[in-house]
Order: structure tokens, then C-alpha cells, then sequence
């Protein structure tokens, strides 16, 4: 596979990991945080190292589930564990193509973090 290809492949995964959520202005988040982590050198298929990822609190409806209810999450770890393969063997460029409000909106969130847990 070469770079061009790899880009193609990392925008399927993408496409794929946002249409897997429930199409709420939240969905494309989960493509943002996930491409933020890869900026910031951290594992995107890692669901606990997210920030603001374990459920949710409002339905598609628009309406407050009650406090004992959440969502269940649908991650999507093999497709983030390829898609940060992809990432690691040609880079930052896989990610070109993909439009800019998916793509690290979050890395300084997970920069921070990483600097926390450095010390």
C-alpha cells in the first residue's frame, strides 16, 4: 500500500467510525477526538483515554434520558487500531483530504494530557 492509498483507506475508516454513531451533532466529535489523539502521539483504539466519551445525555429526540439510563457506546476499535497503524507507518499526511472541523480540534486537550501523565 502506498501513502495515497493508505489516504484513501484512513477516509473510508473515518467516513465509517462517524456513520457508526447516531448522526447528532456530536457524531463527527468522536472522528475529532479520535484524530487528536493520533496528532498528540496517543492510541486512538483506547476508549479510556478519551475525554468526554463514555455516554451520553441527551436522545436524538432531543430529550434528557433519565439519570439511570446510558447510551451504550459503539466504539469502533479495529477500525481506530487500523486506522493508527496507517497513521504510524506514513504519517500526519493520511489524514490530508479530510475536512478540516473532523480533524484536531481537540489535540491540545490531549497534548495536556499526555503532559499530565508524563509529569
Amino acid at each position: 500500500m502506498n501513502k495515497k492509498q493508505a489516504n484513501l483507506k484512513v477516509n473510508q475508516l473515518l467516513w465509517q467510525i462517524d456513520r457508526c454513531g447516531d448522526q447528532d451533532e456530536c457524531s463527527m466529535k468522536h472522528v475529532g477526538h479520535g484524530t487528536s489523539m493520533l496528532i498528540a502521539g496517543l492510541d486512538p483504539s483506547i476508549q479510556e483515554d478519551y475525554i468526554d466519551y463514555t455516554y451520553g445525555g441527551t436522545s436524538h429526540d432531543l430529550s434528557d434520558y433519565d439519570n439511570e439510563i446510558y447510551i451504550a457506546s459503539e466504539f469502533q476499535e479495529d477500525k481506530w487500531k487500523e486506522v493508527k497503524t496507517l497513521f504510524d507507518k506514513f504519517g500526519e499526511e493520511v489524514l490530508d483530504g479530510i475536512p478540516n472541523f473532523y480533524i484536531g480540534n481537540y489535540v491540545e486537550w490531549y497534548v495536556d494530557k499526555v503532559e499530565v501523565a508524563i509529569g
